[in-house]
């Protein structure tokens, strides 16, 4: 496990144990332009608010390469907890609505996904989604951000759609294997359609530029169709490495590539 990596882990627990550190730690993230948005209504799902004119460049990961990044020019990022299913196209859709009269450049998606192609740990990048029982297809708009290249050390694998289902356990490794064989789907997960969907509609209502940038990424949580590697089995440290590979190389393409 990378160094770095280690340390992101371990901090929750460490500040868990310490709380009056906790709190040292909020205050300094207030300092620095990053609040958080309370579940008020209960719904399960929290945000985040980075402004990254007020966040000091000592602070930042230096994989991320923000050297001589012009702070005149930094962007908010809005980040959503994991939103539940079609619980995503809601989150989605009324994000979009509150933001319709700003300048949104890119919206990403982060996720877990069971993996139909590769061991756990690995990274999927979808090119296209299908929703199951349907065989709706839904296009990223402009195309995954996201390329196999942007990964150092993390196995990879592109080209393929991602199949958003209802839940795991409808699932059937005859069924999967169906997909994988026809539609060579890389993975299956359950918010990839909604929000993409929610995407589509802010662009015809116009809330949306048409040069978005969207990026869609999943480290794979499980994999259903080798025995043993289902969700059953804790992941425990396993995908560490690439849930921050992913956040790393999610991060470095916006900034670098934000026009």
């Amino acid at each position: 496990m990378c160094a770095a990596n280690r340390v992101y882990v371990l901090l929750r627990s460490w500040l868990e144990a310490h709380p009056e550190r906790a709190r040292e730690q909020q205050e300094l993230l207030a300092e620095c332009g990053i609040s958080v948005l309370s579940d008020h209504e209960r719904v399960g799902v929290t945000a985040q608010f980075l402004d990254m004119a007020c966040i000091p460049l000592e602070f930042v990961d230096p994989r991320l390469h923000l050297q001589g990044f012009e702070s005149g020019q930094a962007p908010v990022i809005v980040n959503f907890d994991y939103a539940f299913g079609d619980q995503a196209g809601v989150v989605g859709e009324q994000l979009f609505r509150e933001l319709r009269d700003c300048q949104v450049r890119s919206f990403s998606i982060m996720g877990k996904a069971g993996s139909l192609v590769g061991p756990r740990g690995s990274i999927m990048l979808p090119n296209y989604l299908i929703r199951e029982g349907t065989r709706d297809v839904y296009d990223i708009p402009n195309g995954n951000l996201l390329q196999a290249s942007d990964f150092e050390d993390l196995e990879v694998y592109a080209d393929g759609p991602m199949l958003t289902v209802l839940g795991t356990i409808l699932q059937n490794d005859q069924l999967l294997h169906s997909y994988r064989v026809d539609w060579k789907a890389l993975g299956l997960e359950m918010e990839g359609v909604p929000y993409i969907r929610a995407v589509h509609q802010a662009l015809k209502l116009g809330w949306l530029p048409k040069d978005l940038r969207v990026a869609i990424g999943y480290y794979a949580s499980d994999s259903p169709l080798i025995p043993g590697e289902s969700l059953a089995r804790s992941l425990s440290l396993q995908g560490v490495d690439a849930t921050y590979g992913l956040n790393i190389a999610l991060l470095r393409k916006l900034f670098h590539q934000r026009g």
